[in-house]
Parts: C-alpha cells; sequence; structure tokens
C-alpha cells in the first residue's frame, strides 16, 4: 500500500485502520468470498421455487404462438405470416430471459463476485510470497557470503564450530599432557537443525535402530530427489517425525548443478558432534541438513 496516498487521507487513526486493513486483506477477501458463495447459493435454492410459474408461463406462451401460426382465414390463408410468427416467438424468448434474470440475477452477481473476492485473495499471498521468497533469499545470500568469509579466513572447522556453538579448549590430562577438548551448545544449533531425540514419535532407546531408522530415510529422501528432481525441508520433517515450520516450506534440495547446491540430501549423521551416538554410546543425535537454500522458485 501506498504510505504517502495514507499520509493524505486522514490522520493516523484512519492510517491503522487501513494499513491493518491491507496487512488482513487476504483473510478479509476470502472470509467476503467463502460467505458470498454460501449466500449465493441460498438465494439460487430461494429462486428455484419461483421458477416454475416462469417455465409454465412460457410454455403456454409459445404454445398460444403455435396456435396462431395455424391459424387461417375463410379463403384458406395464414391469418399471420411466417415472420410475425417467428417475431412473437423471439419476444417471448425475451421475456422469459428477462424474468430468469431478474430472478437469477442477483444470485449469480453475489456469486461471481465472491469468485471474484477469492481470486483477488489468492492473488495478495502470491504476490506476498514472491516478496517474502526474495528477501528470504537476499538475507541467506547475505548469510552465506559471511560464512564464506569466515571459511576464507579461518577454515571450515572453524565456521562449523560458530554455527554449532563448539567451543574448543586446551586442557591438562592426568598425566600433564595437554589436549584439545571440544565442548558443544545443544542449544546453539542452525535453523533447520533439529534434535532427532525421545520426543520425536519415531526415536527408540536403541542407537543401532535410531541409526538404522535415519539412513532408511536419508537414503529414500535421496532416492526421491533424484527421481523427481527436488524435495523440500519439511517432507524430510515428515518422514522423520518432526513438526513443521514456516521456513520448511520454501527451502529444500533442487538437483541442478546450476543451483551450486550438493546434488544430494545429507543429514550430516555423521558429523563431529555426534560421535558418541555413532559410536552406539549415545541415543540421541542432532541432524543438521544441508539445505540448498531456497528452491520454491526454482521448481
Amino acid at each position: 500500500m501506498n504510505l504517502n496516498f495514507l499520509s493524505r487521507i486522514g490522520g493516523p487513526t484512519v492510517q491503522k485502520a487501513f494499513l491493518k486493513a491491507s496487512k488482513y486483506a487476504p483473510e478479509i477477501l476470502t472470509g467476503i468470498g467463502v460467505t458470498g458463495v454460501v449466500a449465493s447459493t441460498i438465494l439460487i435454492a430461494r429462486a428455484s421455487t419461483k421458477l416454475e410459474p416462469i417455465l409454465d408461463k412460457h410454455e403456454v406462451a409459445l404454445a398460444q404462438n403455435k396456435s396462431a401460426a395455424e391459424l387461417v382465414d375463410s379463403d384458406g390463408n395464414k391469418a399471420f405470416s411466417d415472420k410475425e410468427v417467428k417475431r412473437d416467438v423471439v419476444k417471448v424468448y425475451a421475456h422469459t430471459s428477462i424474468e430468469l434474470i431478474k430472478l437469477y440475477g442477483p444470485a449469480v452477481s453475489l456469486s461471481v463476485g465472491s469468485l471474484i473476492s477469492i481470486l483477488a485473495a489468492h492473488g495478495i499471498m502470491k504476490r506476498r510470497l514472491v516478496v517474502m521468497t526474495g528477501a528470504y533469499k537476499a538475507v541467506e545470500g547475505a548469510f552465506m557470503a559471511y560464512r564464506q568469509r569466515v571459511i576464507e579466513e579461518f577454515g571450515e572447522e572453524k565456521d562449523r564450530d560458530y554455527q554449532l556453538g563448539i567451543r574448543r579448549e586446551k586442557i591438562e590430562d592426568e598425566t600433564g599432557k595437554k589436549k584439545t577438548v571440544a565442548t558443544f551448545d545443544p542449544n546453539h544449533v542452525s535453523l533447520y537443525a533439529r534434535w532427532f531425540d525421545e520426543g520425536n514419535p519415531n526415536w527408540k532407546p536403541d542407537p543401532d535402530y535410531n541409526m538404522a531408522f535415519l539412513k532408511s530415510q536419508q537414503n529414500y529422501l535421496n532416492d526421491l530427489l533424484q527421481i523427481r528432481g527436488f524435495v523440500f525441508l519439511s517432507e524430510v520433517y515428515d518422514a522423520l517425525g518432526f513438526d513443521p515450520s514456516p521456513q520448511a516450506q520454501v527451502v529444500g534440495w533442487v538437483m541442478d548443478p546450476k543451483n551450486g547446491g550438493d546434488l544430494h540430501l545429507d543429514f550430516n549423521i555423521f558429523d563431529a558432534s555426534n560421535r558418541d551416538f555413532v559410536n552406539g554410546e549415545e541415543r540421541n543425535v542432532l541432524l543438521d541438513f544441508n539445505v540448498d537454500g531456497v528452491i520454491i522458485d526454482l521448481i
């Protein structure tokens, strides 16, 4: 909405009202459309109860015209010419059409207006999705450029440490020998990462079972990526038993070398942070999916 236009039509209260109306325009238009469709259905049903008298009058008028067309005078000539008969028939149909328009016109107009409202709401949502996707890709691009600078300056291991909140400290063991110990912050994970733990319906208190389940799902989803050409993160969440998220609806993987993706789907099960799970000493595992990024505009 044009804010300069808003500034000329009223004070802050009016402007806020217009902004709220603009914000909720899809919901408002959809509500109007659905209500209108229901109301138009009721009007059509009511109008249909008045249809029979109109059709009866139409049939009677046509019958009268037919009888008039068969009339002859004393000399055996037709009382009405074919042209006059056809003109009267056209008048009958025209009159019936006008009656039907009067009867069903309000319901049809309301139905058309309702469909226009629904389509307008869809159009607004589609435009907003395009804008949001563009903004998301811009933010994602800036973040990836930042990560690339970190990798170039400090290396991929340091970038991974920053991403997952891994701190590496040098300590002395019992023998006095110094060694590096990595500590992992389970609350500091990427936007798309999920913990596969007892809160998941597919989790079992058996590391071997969990490993087999995750690997089978990863293989299946990679096959799907190869066959179909794309997989959304929301589909991965659904297959693994995770709750959906808004961002998962637009990001995922695409089999397109031009996109610069990995061309395969990876749960990062064998990441260094999951060493205990891989060794069978831990039942929970952090899955950090290697999404290509926003793909909804690439399909």
